[in-house]
């Protein structure tokens, strides 16, 4: 007597024949053939569709387990022996492994947090079994960075010091769109990646505009120019000048603050245009700056300026007072008690207390720590690093998670700003929390490197990590071969890293 059987998915064989519908009658079930499908169990419960090696239809037969209650996975096999496949499996964690983790369809699924269509594992695009290629992974993935959606292997170099389109270089090999972007949004400036958009003359940093043998850059002329003068870079550098070509002279280098239109004119070797540093463009087109770490670094009279974008560079006190907020100088150190800025040696009082830059704890008196702060000045809320005690936020602010319960110390961004404090359990690897290091240059960090991270308009954070593009440092001392100078950092924004860059040309 024949049966009749239901079988509501999947195709069976009869003989050669195969039948595809609702229900089909069939001999014993032992002898129904089948043809697997994507996460079901073509058979009848508790048989499995076993098909031999290098073909496409099996028979239904009864389930072998080794070991028998195997747990599940998603690999088109009863893995648990229950006659059903691949169950249980919704759910799991998608990893970067180019395989259907979850059975869902879909192959290393989420693992896009900034959501620009390109994941970490580099397999976007997938519907089946596929390979993992790096070439396609996305490079910046943090779902609290503002420019991450901007950074992908498919997204456009722009023109500042990131890497858009994940190839290992913010330098593109052809800089002609770049340069045509700059064109037109500031006519007649060109591409430099590492400081945006500049004049497209001897006052550019690019090899195909820089002078040749004596010639020097005439920035004097309208527009600049090179031109033979009666004196060179070279011999005005070994007295400590910078050449005039307009007088054909070696003249004395400028002090901070002072208007300049090339580096070499500079005693700091950098000439830096001031919306680097959040000053009004009243102060000049260009002036000249040196970078430092802590308010020791600056000569007498001058402070050390943290523009809250990563930017810092030693000013004259009074200088630029409706933005920093700097009159007059006094004599108190960092954490120490005050009732004005005239007090401190940084020019800054907040909080009763006398607030002073600084990259690393090194940077610090011995009972304070150098941490995140707000700063609250002339110029609105910034987060800078600082010297100064007993300065706790809601929810509370750290140096380590040391200083957290239950909570991990981590870079956070709250709206524009970014800080680092203790919160959520994400900073957790292997259910031990990552801490960061603050650092000005990879000395601090012995065999790890000093890196940016978390750079936004509002805050720019060093910790010791895998580098980024270029060396951090926070003065020249750091950079024995260059300079140490403020190089634009972010899609759109006004951070700026402080890295080691070459050092004029003849100096």
């Amino acid at each position: 007597m024949r049966r009749a059987f239901a079988f509501p998915f999947g195709a069976f064989a009869l003989g050669a024949v195969v039948l595809a519908g609702c229900s089909v009658i069939v001999e014993p079930a032992s002898d129904v053939r089948c043809e697997p499908g994507d996460g079901f169990n073509p058979c009848p419960r508790g048989l499995v569709c076993t098909v031999p090696e290098g073909e496409t239809i099996g028979t239904c037969r009864e389930p072998a387990c080794t070991p028998p209650g195997a747990p599940e996975s998603c690999n088109g096999s009863d893995d648990d022996c229950d006659g059903v496949i691949d169950e249980e499996t919704a759910g799991i964690t998608e990893v970067c492994n180019g395989s259907d983790d979850d059975c869902d369809g879909l192959v290393d699924e989420g693992n896009d947090a900034d959501a620009d269509g390109y994941n970490t594992c580099g397999t976007q695009g997938c519907d089946a079994d596929c390979t993992p290629n790096p070439d396609l992974a996305d490079c910046n993935d943090a779902p609290d960075d503002p420019a991450a959606p901007s950074i992908n292997p498919g997204a456009p170099e722009q023109c500042n010091f990131v890497d858009h389109d994940c190839d290992g270089s913010a330098v593109p090999e052809d800089l002609g769109p770049l340069d045509a972007e700059c064109a037109e949004i500031a006519p007649g400036t060109i591409c430099n990646p590492s400081r945006g958009c500049v004049p497209a003359d001897c006052r550019s940093e690019r090899p195909e505009y820089q002078c040749m043998g004596d010639e020097i850059c005439d920035t004097t002329a309208s527009p600049p120019r090179c031109v033979l003068a009666g004196c060179t870079p070279t011999e005005c550098a070994a007295a400590g000048q910078w050449c005039d070509p307009a007088a054909g002279e070696c003249r004395p280098r400028l002090g901070n603050g002072v208007a300049c239109e090339v580096d070499e004119q500079c005693q700091s070797l950098v000439c830096l245009e001031p919306g680097a540093l959040r000053l009004p463009a009243s102060v000049g087109s260009r002036i000249c700056v040196s970078t430092c770490c802590t308010d020791s670094d600056c000569p007498s009279g001058e402070f050390c300026w943290d523009a809250g974008n990563g930017a810092r560079s030693c000013l004259p006190e009074g200088f630029a007072f409706e933005v920093t907020g700097r009159s007059t100088l006094g004599s108190a150190p960092a954490g120490a008690s005050c009732s004005s800025g005239s007090e401190c040696r940084s020019g800054f009082c907040q909080d009763d207390q006398c607030f002073s830059p600084c990259r690393a704890n090194e940077d610090c008196p011995d009972s304070l720590a150098c941490s995140l702060d707000v700063r609250d000045g002339p110029d609105g809320l910034r987060v800078v690093t600082a010297c100064a005690s007993g300065r706790r936020s809601e929810p509370q602010s750290c140096d380590s998670s040391l200083d957290c319960t239950g909570l991990c110390c981590d870079v956070v961004r709250f709206g524009a700003v970014v800080e680092v404090r203790c919160d959520r359990d994400d900073s957790f690897i292997d259910n031990e929390c990552v801490d960061f290091t603050w650092c000005r240059t990879d000395s601090d960090c012995g065999g790890d490197g000093c890196s940016y991270i978390g750079a936004s308009d509002s805050g720019v954070v060093a910790v010791c990590q895998d580098p980024s593009e270029g060396q951090p440092c926070c003065n020249n001392r750091q950079c024995p071969d260059g300079v140490c100078r403020p190089q634009l950092g972010a899609s759109g924004g006004e951070s700026w890293l402080m890295l080691c860059a070459e050092a004029p040309t003849g100096t």
